[in-house]
């Protein structure tokens, strides 16, 4: 098996790179000298993507998949690519349908690794934007009840699977109804992930796939991307909304998991099926509250007092990824991100 890393000015494929996350993953490979590859369902959002890069014209290629789960769907689109940034998903935590979340989860992770196996001779790395919550789930509890005792934290690094997602789950289904969107979402994550892992054990192939663990992404956003799922969450609070039923987790400053998925490709040390934690550091509301405030003093936010004052006691390895990133700074901090978010910091590439 080669595991030699891709070169710059190859030809890279990023799935889902018309969304939140592949946005920033296609501007930081076209940053870096990369020629890009682009899967839209549509022309005309390939188009959108091609006049916001501009600069980047001839080195930006879109190619239209109408239906990315359709079997063969990437058959054609990894002829001639060196790496593939696999980041295309069925994102919607609302949905408490099984069937419409994680059957396809796992045909899209499945689907592409099929199709550069049979037709992608010349693909040498593959990085899969899994999850956290593929490795754990929030542990949220009082503020004062973690600072008091911090031995009661989680443990989660790479060897860890979030199981009690799938086993809730389960549960749910037998009584009859799925409830709870953010724990079907982790179990797609959890079973597509392990659907890779299955496909390196079973298939032996010869390209180097690793997995990029981030919890919630936050930063600018890219106009034409599609969505803005968790990196609208720091505006959200400028504008006044009540986010604490969201259990407050760790967060990563996306254009840090966009580098980690470059890094993937490129450095010369990554190892068959390695997950990379990415995660930058514990929030709450209430802390991202204060740095809006910082920032935007007639902002009108909402704040929490004592046990609605949650943080999430989690303990997480993230030193890989740490190590990935120490020459571009390492991870970027809650302010400078809440800045990014609120559009007033340009972003670090």
């Amino acid at each position: 098996m080669s595991n030699a890393p891709i070169a710059p000015g190859s030809l890279v494929l990023v799935t889902g790179g018309t969304g939140f996350i592949g946005s920033h993953v296609v501007r930081t490979f076209l940053h870096d000298g990369f020629r890009v590859r682009l899967p839209a369902r549509t022309q005309e959002k390939g188009d959108k993507f091609v006049k916001h890069f501009s600069e980047y014209a001839d080195k930006l290629e879109v190619v239209v998949i109408p239906d990315a789960l359709r079997e063969g769907a990437y058959d054609e689109a990894v002829k001639g690519v060196a790496g593939i940034a696999h980041l295309a998903t069925a994102i919607d935590i609302q949905s408490t349908d099984y069937d419409a979340v994680v059957p396809p989860s796992i045909a899209g992770t499945v689907g592409v690794l099929q199709s550069a196996l049979k037709y992608g001779p010349t693909v040498q790395r593959v990085a899969i934007c899994s999850s956290s919550g593929a490795s754990g789930q929030p542990n949220p509890v009082p503020r004062a009840k973690f600072e008091a005792d911090p031995s009661i934290a989680q443990k989660l690094d790479a060897s860890t699977w979030n199981d009690k997602s799938i086993e809730t789950i389960e549960a749910q289904r037998k009584n009859g109804k799925v409830t709870d969107g953010f724990q079907l979402y982790y179990v797609s994550k959890v079973l597509a992930e392990r659907a890779a892992h299955d496909f390196i054990k079973n298939e032996k192939p010869n390209f180097t796939i690793s997995m990029i663990l981030p919890n919630a992404n936050f930063g600018d956003m890219i106009p034409c991307a599609t969505g803005t799922s968790t990196g609208g969450w720091s505006q959200a609070v400028a504008d006044g909304q009540d986010m604490n039923q969201i259990d407050p987790q760790w967060f990563v400053n996306v254009d840090d998991t966009a580098r980690l998925h470059v890094q993937a490709l490129v450095s010369p040390d990554i190892k068959q099926g390695e997950r990379i934690w990415a995660v930058s550091e514990r929030f709450t509301w209430n802390d991202i509250a204060a740095e809006v405030k910082k920032n935007k003093p007639e902002a009108n936010v909402v704040t929490v007092e004592g046990d609605k004052d949650r943080v999430d006691a989690s303990d997480i390895d993230a030193s890989r990824a740490q190590e990935l990133l120490k020459e571009f700074g390492g991870f970027q901090g809650l302010a400078v991100t809440v800045r990014q978010g609120l559009g007033l910091e340009k972003p670090r590439i």
